[in-house]
């Protein structure tokens, strides 16, 4: 029961690994920094993290997951439009550099 533990909470971190097959999955760039939408919706993610490299997000879709609190997004300054319909958010945190954000 550990083990199985484990390993289905590692399937819910948005790890750079994850994030990446993501983007193969979905039809996404593989290279973060070209990603100007992404759509990790329906993945059942815990907490927003592993985001840093993809800077130029404009549109981001987190909808439909078990996401707590807005957290880890301060490297997307470029971000309009948030969407985390279907979450359980407690809390938000850092949305100061995110002043293009329209859309939450």
């Amino acid at each position: 029961r550990g083990t199985s533990e484990k390993y289905s909470r590692e399937l819910r971190r948005m790890t750079p690994e994850v994030l990446q097959a993501m983007c193969k999955e979905r039809y996404m760039w593989v290279q973060p920094h070209l990603n100007t939408q992404m759509f990790l919706n329906y993945r059942g993610f815990d907490a927003i993290e592993g985001l840093e490299d993809y800077i130029r997000v404009r549109s981001l879709h987190l909808g439909n997951n078990n996401i707590r609190k807005i957290e880890c997004l301060e490297r997307m300054s470029d971000l309009v439009s948030l969407h985390l319909e279907a979450n359980s958010i407690a809390r938000i945190e850092n949305l100061f550099g995110n002043l293009k954000l329209r859309h939450l």
